[in-house]
């Protein structure tokens, strides 16, 4: 196996942290994997994935990255950081319509200096035109970009996720759990088929496995595009080894990627004043219900049960007005 180079972006390792009172409820041992954590400005999941693939970038010669996302996408938000702090210039494929303010995500990515091109829905369904587009208007300047896919979700961001089961291997057994479900977000697959690429790699798929609850899309477009992934991250770097089969949850996506409502932002309440844990209410609170709902089910056979925190609290701010109705809901 061959592992690319990476740049260092992440304060790792982030901590795993037992929820008490949650564990106590549920009669389970809760742990949660805080990449909420990973950096300040560039927290969540993204960094991860983003050390590999800027050092790419940086290799390469590159003087723009260019990416796509949601209006509030964290992974755009993090990317403009990281690559402002490397130096380079950043170009945000964003879909929908530039805002009459801003909040959140895209506010953080503006004040790094990200330059945005808003597109419709029906432009987005044709996304490669539109990387293509700008790739040849910065190289008629004579720059030299980058293109990172949808949630640095590639054979190469795939590591950051393989790495981190790893470190999660450490804390496991720092801690005595010996066999464990991890459950994570899926919104363009490359958290999920990286934890899945880790646990073949760093010899865990006997003793732990990975579920991956949706917040976009369908299981049939993620059973595709995971497998699709791990086939070229196992080829592309040199490792000969079956997967697990993975295993989708596709229950708790609500009315749509990005949309959230009473349920999720009471979850987010909840979780908060239990814990002091913040969820947010596109990616982590998703899959946490899808979590807590199979647990309570049955369906998690473990005495532990991991929880990968991906982050997204940047986000929140643009769910005001339905967490607000959450707390006065309970006044």
């Amino acid at each position: 196996m061959i592992e690319p180079k990476r740049t260092s972006l992440a304060r790792l390792p982030t901590p795993l942290v037992r929820l008490n009172r949650l564990s106590n409820e549920l009669k389970k041992e809760v742990w949660v994997k805080r990449d909420d954590l990973t950096e300040h400005g560039c927290s969540g999941n993204k960094i991860r994935k983003l050390e590999y693939l800027l050092a790419e970038a940086v290799a390469s010669g590159a003087t723009h990255v260019i990416t796509a996302g949601a209006v509030q996408s964290n992974h755009c938000r993090a990317t403009a950081i990281a690559a402002a702090s490397l130096g380079l210039e950043c170009e945000l494929i964003l879909r929908g319509s530039e805002p009459t303010s801003l909040e959140g995500n895209l506010l953080l990515s503006k004040l790094a200096g990200a330059h945005c091109h808003y597109v419709t829905k029906e432009t987005w369904g044709q996304l490669p035109d539109v990387f293509e587009l700008i790739e040849s208007m910065l190289e008629q300047r004579g720059a030299k970009p980058y293109s990172i896919p949808i949630g640095g979700s590639n054979p190469l961001g795939v590591w950051g996720y393989a790495r981190m089961i790893d470190e999660l291997k450490n804390d496991m057994e720092s801690v005595g759990i010996k066999r464990s479900q991890i459950f994570t977000a899926v919104g363009s697959g490359g958290t999920y088929a990286g934890i899945l690429a880790g646990l073949t790699a760093y010899g865990a798929t006997a003793s732990h496995q990975a579920i991956g609850v949706l917040v976009s899309d369908t299981v049939a477009y993620f059973q595709d595009k995971i497998q699709s992934d791990l086939i070229l991250w196992a080829d592309q770097f040199e490792c000969n080894a079956s997967f697990q089969e993975p295993i989708l949850d596709d229950r708790f996506i609500g009315e749509g990627y990005g949309k959230a409502g009473p349920v999720i932002y009471e979850l987010i309440r909840k979780t908060a004043k239990q814990e002091g844990l913040f969820l947010d209410p596109v990616y982590s609170a998703k899959a946490f219900q899808g979590m807590l709902t199979r647990i309570k089910e049955g369906a998690v056979s473990e005495d532990h049960v991991i929880f990968v925190h991906t982050g997204g609290l940047f986000g929140m701010m643009a769910h005001a007005q339905g967490l607000s109705a959450a707390l006065e809901a309970q006044t």
